[in-house]
Order: C-alpha cells, then structure tokens, then sequence
C-alpha cells in the first residue's frame, strides 16, 4: 500500500484505536459535568444524512462506490472549542445480494433477501466560529472505528453472512451552518478521509440544543 504525504503513521488503525479511546473517555467527562460549572457551555445533539465515497477496491466486493451515510451524535461546545461523538452507518448499494430460507418465530418460512451496511462509531473535535449571529463554521478532525462491515441477512440468527472490507480512519471536515432559532442549527459538511477506503462524505446536518 502507498502512504500519500497525509498519511499520520503506518500503524494508522492503532494510533486510531488509541485516540479514540482517550477522546471517549474525555468525551465521556464531558457529557456528565455539571453545565453551570461552564457557563460558555452549549451541548447539542444532532442528526445527518448523506452520501459517501468509495474507492474503486469495493467493486471487487459486489457494491457500488457511493452509498448512504447516516449520522445520530452530540457535541459539546465550550467558547470556540467543539467535541463530538456518536455512531454512524452506510448503507451499501449492493450488486451482490443473495437469498435465504428462513423460518419465521411462529414456524413458517419465507425468503428473505440479503442487505449490506456497516457501523461505526466516531469522535471528532476542532474550532467553531461565528460568523454571523446565526451563521457558525467549524473545522473538526476525527476519528471513525468501524463496528462491523458486511453483507447478510438482517434479524436472522445462524443466517450466512458475508464480510465486507471498507475501512475508516482519520478524517478532517468543514461544517457550514444557519441557526434559525436559539436552539435549532440546518447546515452541511464534507468528511475528506485520509488514505483509507471511505473517501469522502457529504452530508446535511440538523441539530438542536439542549
């Protein structure tokens, strides 16, 4: 494998693994403190939906290399510093779906087609700025480890099921958002993933303070 110039390390996914598990905890701290300890704190949950970009590599595995990305996290902003975590998933658009027998909980039996996504959980940190009253930017780094990747049937216990590589890593994103009210943010964001098969990913975004 070629390293471009942004590649962080050679051990890429434990350098990840560590950094995740210290961002989690801190982001851990965080969430549970007392708010009037921080009066410039502001904590928001929020919620994206978008579409990813896949190396070629994945055509190998029966997917196409765009697919739909959710998005379900909270983050914490304190003066003009932002951290953030929660969990995502892909919806692959699969070529390579199969069928199996199933039986039912009630004993009936039906087939059933197969489905192909991951998970993954994610914790990204960086700058948030003003613009305007109601118009923020922020610049955020993170970090996305990957749950599971694969091709199967959903709901089905001892069903077969099939891996699919697509690795994540280290990212870097800008994020462009409108507050129409005090406690509703609309906005967008592009994720550019650093030498790792996940691409690219834009999306919408839509959150609320609480």
């Amino acid at each position: 494998m070629i390293i471009n110039p942004f590649s962080l390390v050679k051990g890429q996914k434990t350098l990840g693994a560590w950094l995740f598990a210290c961002c989690a905890l801190i982001y851990s701290g965080c969430a549970f403190s007392v708010k009037d300890a921080f009066p410039y704190d502001e904590y928001r949950g929020y919620a994206a939906i978008g579409q990813i970009t896949l190396a070629d590599t994945v055509l190998n595995q029966g997917i196409d290399t765009t697919a739909q990305a959710l998005r379900f996290g909270s983050e914490k902003q304190q003066k003009h510093w932002l951290l953030a975590g929660g969990v995502s998933a892909f919806l692959y658009h699969d070529n390579a779906k199969f069928t199996q027998q199933v039986n039912n909980t009630n004993g009936s039996g039906n087939s059933v087609s197969s489905t192909a996504g991951a998970v993954n959980l994610y914790v990204e940190g960086g700058y948030h700025y003003s613009l305007l009253s109601s118009v923020q930017i922020a610049f955020t780094a993170g970090y996305e480890h990957q749950l599971f990747s694969s091709r199967g049937i959903i709901n089905c216990r001892n069903c077969y099921e099939e891996p699919i590589k697509v690795n994540t890593g280290f990212y870097l994103q800008p994020r462009l958002t409108y507050s129409p009210s005090k406690h509703w943010y609309i906005g967008a964001y592009v994720s550019q993933y650093i030498d790792v098969t996940v691409q690219q990913n834009m999306a919408f975004v839509i959150g609320r303070a609480y």
